[in-house]
């Protein structure tokens, strides 16, 4: 015969008045402190002060979350991202120039990047090869920019020197190539803008190479135009350049 199955079930402490005092009080710091992280306004600068971001198409909402903390707008990098994974902000980033009140929470700013900018972009190739007077023409015809005002800040000492251009003359600082501009840009903005794709070039993997052959910047950058000049074949460019580090090496002019 078959014992019977006992079954033991253990008596429940109900939870005390104090008990639930300490979970609402818990919670209620958790609330507290997410509404005062991420609701809190973010101030930069002067209380009055507004400040601009161009973000251009494709950009990763990390690069925008690394923009925004680089331009100051932002103190924490970390609470940002956990407010674009709290808004599903990840993939709604819209690109465009936006002007950043001051004093934005991050749910705030998360809210305003999602909304898109306030100014369309337009697209304008920068061709290999171009010459700064020919840069100029695309740009005026473009982006109507003043094509006097572009020649002159291309070779204007104080502007070069404070962009760290170690050269008499921005030609070879600007990266050819396919960009997203707004419209109503400034010649110094097209020129901040091209100089700062170029500097992208020069990550931590290529300062270690300049430093292996001892060259700088400049040079970097001299070197590859006289081997853009020699030939418009891009699997050329090795044996090219090639030849030309063997001259250095050996002290030829």
């Amino acid at each position: 015969m078959n014992k019977p199955i006992i079954t033991i079930i253990p008596n429940k402490k109900k939870l005390s008045e104090n008990d639930y005092y300490i979970i609402a009080t818990v919670f209620g710091f958790i609330f507290g402190s997410l509404l005062y992280v991420f609701f809190t306004p973010n101030y930069f600068g002067d209380n009055g002060k507004k400040t601009e971001i161009d973000i251009p198409n494709g950009s990763s909402f990390i690069k925008v979350v690394d923009m925004l903390y680089d331009k100051k707008i932002i103190p924490n990098k970390t609470n940002m991202k956990i407010a674009g994974f709290l808004y599903g902000a990840e993939r709604k980033i819209k690109a465009g120039r936006y002007e950043i009140p001051n004093g934005l929470s991050y749910m705030q700013l998360t809210n305003l990047l999602t909304k898109g900018g306030t100014e369309p972009q337009l697209l304008v190739t920068i061709p290999e090869g171009i010459w700064q007077h020919n840069l100029a023409k695309i740009l005026r015809v473009e982006l109507n920019i003043d094509s006097t005002e572009f020649m002159k800040l291309s070779s204007d000492k104080i502007f070069l020197e404070r962009y760290e251009i170690e050269a008499n003359a921005i030609e070879g600082y600007l990266l050819p190539e396919t960009y997203y501009f707004h419209e109503n840009m400034t010649a110094e903005e097209v020129i901040i803008k091209l100089k700062s794709e170029m500097d992208d070039i020069f990550d931590d993997e290529a300062m270690k190479r300049m430093e292996e052959l001892k060259m700088t910047k400049h040079e970097i950058l001299t070197l590859a135009s006289i081997i853009d000049g020699e030939s418009n074949v891009l699997e050329e460019f090795h044996k090219i350049s090639g030849v030309y580090h063997n001259r250095l090496r050996k002290g030829i002019m």
